[in-house]
């Protein structure tokens, strides 16, 4: 039996509401799936595996495996400050630099990428580094803000590494820094997505919708991700040839004419504009008609050739333009969300479907009601006329 849920229409597409979230839905369009991408949150990493024992610096005090490098450096572990579980490790400073670290098996010439939150009081002092035994790479400095915040390094490890060291560290600065949730992991793709000309890693700070969203860092020339959507379910490209699709995702960078999206058929692509490049999300989208002759049909979340650039990616979503859209009665949403309207099947007071809405706008005492327009609606297969009052 097919499951119905409330939807909401957010920058023309349709997504589902969970949780006051919007994720992309699971409703039925006619005999098809709305939305044919699948992970489209990014939340699946198939074979990730966490390289850090105690991560989460729960076990010990000290916390159990974790060494600490730099004169008068004290590790504790730390309950008044923590980001998940009951604990974080506190790293103070004392008249020289300090780290915390701890060192794991890795693999030559392989991408791993170290995270952590960290909290810091002191700007440009605390943050995360990972180390091959060659090379060093650093996470962007704490801004001091006294608030968690979620910092990753990652390196591609030489030809004759056999470990990683990752590091908590605190310079500069006598002050203390807390570090919680930190994983170390050879970077992979999501599940379904396939990677070309970038590093890709799983984003737990800046995340829109579902767990995680999608990290991308160019290396020197321009690539991205994809997934094909040419065999999906019963589809094939028989199905599309012919057909308008329209590929939407959220975009946040830091980079103007960086990140951008394409619709790809074999022949030839489509490209949505950019990101503007001011922080903060953007709903990106770029439409398609698919060619009589095209020979696949997939969706890219796209980078250009800016040098260790990074994007992040989150809710990706390709629907067929012009599908009918069918609902069943499903709980009804009761919170106002802002920018969003939420479209579902309601139970009237005779007990039968009816179409239900919950608007950001709210209604307001009719007053005075001068009807000045008209608007033609089909409901039971007879039209009837809207009342309208020009605001």
């Amino acid at each position: 039996m097919t499951e119905y849920r409330p939807l909401c229409l957010y920058e023309g597409i349709v997504e589902e509401l969970h949780g006051g979230d919007t994720i992309p839905m699971a409703v039925t369009v006619g005999n098809n799936a709305l939305n044919v991408i699948t992970n489209p949150n990014f939340d699946t990493w198939t074979g990730l595996t966490d390289l850090v024992v105690n991560g989460g610096f729960e076990t010990g005090n000290p916390p159990t495996g974790w060494n600490t490098l730099g004169d008068g450096a004290v590790l504790t572990q730390d309950a008044t400050k923590y980001k998940a579980g009951s604990y974080s490790a506190k790293l103070t400073r004392a008249g020289a630099d300090c780290l915390l670290y701890r060192t794991v098996a890795a693999s030559p010439n392989t991408r791993y990428v170290v995270s952590a939150w960290v909290w810091a009081s002191q700007a440009n002092a605390a943050g995360v580094a990972i180390y091959d035994g060659t090379n060093t790479v650093l996470s962007d400095s704490h801004p001091g803000d006294s608030q968690w915040h979620y910092l990753s390094a990652a390196i591609q490890t030489s030809a004759t590494a056999s470990s990683i060291a990752i590091y908590g560290h605190v310079c500069s600065y006598d002050t203390s820094a807390y570090f919680d949730s930190m994983v170390a992991y050879a970077m992979l793709t999501p599940t379904d997505w396939s990677k070309y000309e970038v590093y890709v890693f799983r984003e737990e700070d800046k995340i829109l919708t579902g767990l995680y969203s999608l990290g991308v860092e160019c290396k020197t020339i321009g690539g991205g991700v994809s997934q094909g959507i040419t065999d999906y379910g019963d589809y094939d490209i028989y199905y599309w040839r012919g057909r308008t699709v329209v590929f939407g995702c959220w975009v946040y960078a830091t980079d103007a004419n960086f990140a951008r999206l394409c619709l790809w058929d074999g022949l030839t692509g489509n490209y949505s504009e950019y990101h503007s490049g001011t922080p903060g999300w953007e709903f990106l989208t770029v439409t398609m008609t698919i060619s009589a002759t095209a020979t696949e049909v997939s969706c890219h979340c796209q980078v250009t050739s800016v040098n260790n650039a990074q994007a992040w990616f989150a809710g990706a979503q390709c629907i067929e333009v012009g599908q009918l859209l069918l609902m069943a009665r499903a709980q009804e949403p009761t919170t106002q969300l802002g920018d969003i309207v939420q479209l579902f099947a309601a139970e009237s007071s005779d007990g039968d479907a009816t179409l239900g809405m919950v608007t950001e706008q709210d209604t307001e005492a009719i007053g005075t009601f001068t009807l000045s327009h008209k608007l033609k609606i089909k409901i039971n297969g007879t039209e009837y006329y809207i009342g309208l009052d020009a605001v």
